[in-house]
């Protein structure tokens, strides 16, 4: 095991810990987690479906190679000289 792996299994472990302590004395405290939780799970979802939106609009809206590669032939100043 990696030390960030031990570092997140104690984490884990210490969260885990915090819960089941804290489920009777403090459900305030873990219903705020729970809704802060829940909003960053709904903000990555947001992010992940506009990043597979956006990846199927550039793949729909590229040119084909066959139309694409001439015009780059014909002009010197889009190719980096190595």
């Amino acid at each position: 095991m990696t030390v960030l792996d031990r570092i997140m299994v104690a984490v884990a472990l210490a969260t885990a810990l915090w819960w089941a302590l804290s489920r009777r004395g403090r459900p305030a405290a873990l219903e705020a987690l729970s809704t802060a939780a829940e909003g960053i799970g709904n903000a990555f979802g947001v992010a992940a479906i506009v990043a597979v939106g956006a990846g199927l609009v550039a793949v729909a809206a590229r040119p084909r190679a066959s139309r694409f590669l001439p015009k780059l032939r014909l002009s010197p100043q889009a190719m980096p000289m190595h």
